[in-house]
Formats: structure tokens, sequence, C-alpha cells
């Protein structure tokens, strides 16, 4: 069983319905390199699609931008291959509504459940969970979620987990609130897919038995801030059966332009001649 997994593509980032400057805008390298995973899963076959939050870029998006993301969600589903989807913190844990999404090959978990995928390699059990930003109410909705017959189970989050890093300091995510530690997942999981994160990176949980839990954040397609100025975007390609594989595959993600210093100079300037 293959899976294709991304995330935190963040469509509709830096387009603008009716921009009031007239700049170079990123917005469709969000787009190109959402075409180039759905290119992928379609010319290699691959048996599952999973998309781990932050389709949009915020709660509330333009109709205009919400319609061209479902109008190619479905299109894609039309080639037979499932898609499943969860929401991110962007959306308020709530996709925008869309008779598109109906279509039988794309499932929403709008709320914490588990779904069964019959693939032609076996049976996939998937258990999604929205944003929740509490580490309580994840592990409350993965442990809700009980072994089932498949040959496989994953949870689909969008979480930070603790040892994930983040930004040019690698700030490292530990005991907090919104942090869910790995000893407390659930063993039964074959693996833990995770939106949120933006840096691609692989966490490693050592179970009872020895064995080893993977916690997989593939990361963002393109970069939405500096902080992610030096890492590759990329999406994770999982192979699920007898040889278990997992592979990044990275997209085209040009460095972000060097911030104009005359410009924030001039910026502070008047902020301070404007203080009383």
């Amino acid at each position: 069983m293959r899976v294709v997994f991304l995330s935190d593509t963040h469509l509709g980032f830096d387009l603008p319905i009716r921009p009031r400057v007239q700049r170079h805008r990123r917005g469709e390298r969000f787009f190109e390199n959402l075409e180039r995973v759905l290119d992928h899963a379609t010319t290699t076959r691959a048996d599952l699609v999973l998309h781990g939050g932050d389709l949009f870029f915020r709660s509330r998006v333009p109709p205009v931008v919400v319609d061209r993301v479902y109008q190619r969600l479905a299109r894609f589903a039309e080639g037979g291959i499932p898609l499943g989807l969860i929401a991110g913190n962007h959306e308020r844990s709530v996709l925008p509504p869309s008779l598109l999404l109906r279509h039988p090959n794309i499932h929403v978990f709008a709320q914490a459940s588990t779904q069964l995928f019959a693939l032609a390699g076996g049976t996939l059990a998937v258990t999604g969970v929205p944003f929740t930003g509490d580490r309580a109410r994840l592990l409350d909705a993965a442990r809700g979620a009980p072994p089932v017959e498949a040959h496989a189970h994953l949870l689909l989050a969008h979480e930070a987990f603790e040892g994930a890093t983040v930004g040019p300091g690698n700030f490292t995510f530990r005991q907090r609130l919104d942090t869910v530690p790995l000893e407390a997942l659930p063993e039964h999981f074959d693996a833990v897919l995770s939106g949120h994160i933006h840096r691609r990176q692989v966490l490693w949980r050592t179970r009872g038995d020895g064995s080893r839990q993977p916690i997989v954040f593939c990361g963002s397609i393109e970069r939405t801030s500096y902080a992610e100025q030096g890492e590759p975007k990329c999406f994770a390609v999982i192979e699920l059966g007898a040889n278990r594989r997992l592979r990044f595959h990275e997209l085209p993600a040009p460095p972000l332009p060097e911030p104009r210093p005359a410009r924030y100079s001039a910026m502070r300037s008047r902020i301070s001649t404007s203080t009383p």
C-alpha cells in the first residue's frame, strides 16, 4: 500500500483577489506544488492520498479560492484514488463546506473518526483528528480509536509533538499544553502522520516491545515565512506492507527575497516620530 502524504498547503496565501498593491505574488507557487503532488500520485498510481491539515491559509477564504481548490481535488478523485482530509488550525478545525466534498473518493474527517480504505494491497485504517491544539483532546481521540481489523492503522493529525523542531534557532517543542508527549501515544498505530510543523522530520517513539513508532511530518509545500528560508519543502510517500519504507520528495521552493532594510528603517522612523 502506497500512501502519498502532504500537508500545510496554505492555498490562497499571497493571492489576493483584488490586490491594492501591484507586485510579484507567490500565491500561484502553492497551487503549482499542489499540482506536482497530485500528478505524482496519479502517475505512480498511489493507493491513497492523505492531507494533514491547513489546506487553506486561513478560516475565511474567498469563495473563488475555495471553488478552485475543491474543483481540483474533485478532478483528482475522479481518477479513482481516494483522498482523506483533516482541517488544521488555519481553518479553525473546520474546512469550508462544499458539495464537491461529497465525491465518493473524498473523505473529510470532520471530527475524530476512523475510516477503512479498501486498497489494492489490503485494508488500511486511518484515524483522522482535526486540529485540537490540546494534547489531552488529541490523546483522548487517539485512545478512543481501538485497533481494528486492517493490514495497517495510521493516525492522521495536525498537532505539535514533543521533540519536533522549527525555525532557524531549532526551537524544540517540549512539555506544553499544546504539545503531545510521544510516550502517551497509543501503541497500536503503525505510524502517526502529522501536519502543523512546516519542517520535514521524523520522530521515533519506542514501544514497550522494543519496536519503533514513527511520527512523520512531511512539512509544508512552500515557504510561508523567513523562518523556513533554509528548509526544503516536501511531501512524503509511505509504503506499508512486508517491507515498509518512507521517502521524502522535494518540491521547488525558491528562497524568499531578502527584506529591504531601507523600507523597514523608514517604517521604524515613522513610528518613532509619531509616538508621543
